[in-house]
């Protein structure tokens, strides 16, 4: 932002966690500049594995810590078929957790 105020200024350190969501390319070139977390749509996870990846390799480029936090927003798609529920239940979205 440019030329703008933003208060009231937040008083606790540490600040709370920036979250934003956004796909385009230049969405996602800010959140990885100057957010601490992406927020993804529900998608299925062969589908937001690579999102997630592409998001912490912007972060890596940039200056801030890779890959802090990603969280899904609005509802979530969820297979019918038992199997492939637990699949997409257990599947490790984020990588290795810190």
């Amino acid at each position: 932002m440019e030329e703008g105020i933003l208060e009231p200024k937040p008083v606790q350190s540490p600040w709370r966690t920036l979250y934003a969501g956004g796909e385009s390319p230049t969405g996602r070139a800010t959140i990885a500049a100057h957010c601490d977390a992406w927020l993804t749509h529900g998608d299925p996870p062969e589908i937001i594995g690579p999102k997630v990846a592409g998001m912490r390799e912007e972060r890596e480029r940039g200056e801030r810590a890779a890959g802090r936090s990603v969280g899904q927003a609005g509802g979530r798609w969820v297979p019918e078929d038992p199997v492939e529920r637990r699949r997409f239940q257990s599947s490790p979205l984020l990588g290795p957790r810190d």
